[in-house]
């Protein structure tokens, strides 16, 4: 790939993930997503093929670091969740917007959902299957890992996802997060 198919590359994935954050997958043209990465409508469809074929890839690219973390435990329990939290923290900090824009549309959204969905089911399994891990090696309690994973997560969604709704700002120290997790669910 040349060096200008790779920067329009780049500008494109840019703009399509701001204008899905301001105005959703629908509403993102790939008119508007041209314009605003200063490219022909053209090249994206050359680049990319279809409008979905562009948001999985910027879809894949912002996900990367987020699954890193769970593709390559350390095997060390504190050391995973604080780099997990951590890395969830900042992957939903960054693309809010585009994580609430996007999850309802999948639901009336055929392509989007065959797109979104075998991510979730396959990061969800990683997930969980990092609690069961460490359940056997019994460094976490006896409890349904999945309740375990669930219960790792959703303080740290609201704190990112509703916190900035209602108005709250919190300072995100991922060492304090999984303390406070551990505590009665470590052993």
């Amino acid at each position: 790939m040349t060096d200008e198919a790779q920067s329009s590359k780049d500008k494109l994935t840019k703009a399509a993930l701001e204008l899905i954050a301001e105005a959703g997958f629908r509403g993102a043209t790939t008119r508007r997503i041209a314009e605003r990465a200063g490219v022909n409508e053209v090249t994206l469809f050359r680049l990319f093929g279809t409008k979905l074929g562009l948001f999985a890839e910027a879809f894949m690219a912002v996900t990367k670091y987020f699954r890193e973390g769970l593709e390559h435990p350390s095997g060390n329990l504190i050391a995973d969740l604080e780099n997990l939290a951590s890395r969830y923290n900042e992957f939903f900090a960054l693309h809010r917007g585009v994580v609430l824009r996007v999850l309802p549309e999948v639901s009336h959204n055929a392509p989007l959902k065959s797109l979104i969905e075998p991510f979730i089911r396959r990061t969800s399994s990683q997930f969980f299957t990092l609690f069961e891990d460490y359940q056997r090696k019994g460094q976490l309690i006896e409890e349904d890992p999945k309740t375990l994973a669930l219960a790792f997560l959703g303080p740290l969604a609201a704190r990112v996802l509703i916190g900035p709704i209602i108005g709250e700002t919190f300072n995100f120290e991922a060492k304090n997060y999984v303390k406070q997790y551990l505590e009665g669910r470590g052993k």
